[in-house]
């Protein structure tokens, strides 16, 4: 264990980490990430880590990328309030974290991360 300089702490007390076993949060949260859809599945690349992550099918965002997304297959800023859950993979059936898009999803073309 490191302590916020990154140093090993020097203990005589066994800290050991767990992994947490709480289920994931349902709350609709704030969201601003590119969006793309191809071949039937969609993904969505966070702005804030950088992490891409599967969204579960809805229509009307695929709709909406399409109409975003002019002639090219590319990626279109999205934001959106949304959860995670674990769903399986459609290829594997392993659980993988995925986003539910629960509200105000709007597309920005033209924009990025950065913008």
């Amino acid at each position: 264990m490191l302590d916020r300089e990154g140093n090993p702490v020097a203990s005589q007390l066994n800290y050991t980490l767990v992994p947490v076993t709480a289920s994931l949060p349902v709350t609709p949260m704030p969201l601003r990430g590119m969006y793309v859809y191809r071949a039937d599945a969609a993904t969505f690349t966070d702005c804030a880590t950088g992490k891409r992550l599967p969204v579960a099918s809805n229509a009307q965002l695929e709709r909406g990328y399409l109409a975003a997304k002019g002639e090219a297959e590319k990626p279109v800023l999205l934001t959106v309030e949304g959860h995670f859950v674990f769903a399986a993979n459609p290829d594997t059936g392993e659980p993988v974290k995925t986003l539910i898009a629960d509200k105000n999803a709007k597309f920005a073309p033209g924009k990025d991360c950065t913008h």
